[in-house]
């Protein structure tokens, strides 16, 4: 906010000030170099809250991220804590479907088979949870929100679309043949 106003008193000025403004302008003092700076200034604060929040976001989502990664790992172990499970917000999440992936594939870090993964399904769910198990096998869990428009028939066949597409590009691509598992 930038306060523009006829009046000069300081209290005026000073409540601008306390309320938020980023300045206060006289118009009987309304030149264009000096209001040029006062905008330029505004735009500045303006972007670096921008910054600040889109920053604050993505570490909220790699944090719900890292929670929910966890208690998928812990599910798959053996034991899934329901603490955790309701930490991870998997419940708010809409619903979930879990792949197991096992891939034939000489790439021993796994980034490149892991990048492969992830850019294909992606492009069919807005969020993904992609975890190595072994250098071979992967766990995908895929979240999905329900529209009333959209029946269990729908949802099933965008999953296999798209783990259709993620074996015909390990095929295409690399030569690789994959294996999958849905629940």
């Amino acid at each position: 906010v930038i306060v523009l106003s006829a009046y000069s008193e300081y209290e005026f000025v000073r409540q601008a000030f306390l309320l938020g403004a980023v300045d206060y302008m006289v118009k009987s003092h309304m030149e264009p170099e000096p209001m040029n700076a006062v905008v330029a200034k505004a735009v500045y604060r303006m972007q670096e809250r921008m910054q600040r929040d889109e920053q604050e976001e993505r570490e909220q989502r790699a944090l719900k991220m890292k929670a929910q990664e966890v208690a998928l790992i812990a599910g798959l172990r053996g034991g899934c804590d329901t603490k955790l499970e309701h930490q991870a917000s998997f419940h708010d999440s809409g619903e979930q479907i879990i792949a197991c992936i096992q891939v034939s594939t000489t790439d021993e870090a796994g980034t490149f088979t892991e990048h492969m993964i992830r850019q294909v399904m992606e492009r069919h769910f807005s969020e993904i949870i992609l975890l190595p198990m072994s250098p071979k096998e992967y766990a995908l869990m895929l979240f999905f929100r329900q529209e009333a428009s959209q029946g269990r028939h729908s949802i099933r066949q965008r999953v296999a679309e798209g783990m259709d597409l993620l074996v015909s590009h390990f095929k295409q691509y690399v030569n690789q043949s994959i294996s999958i598992g849905v629940s």
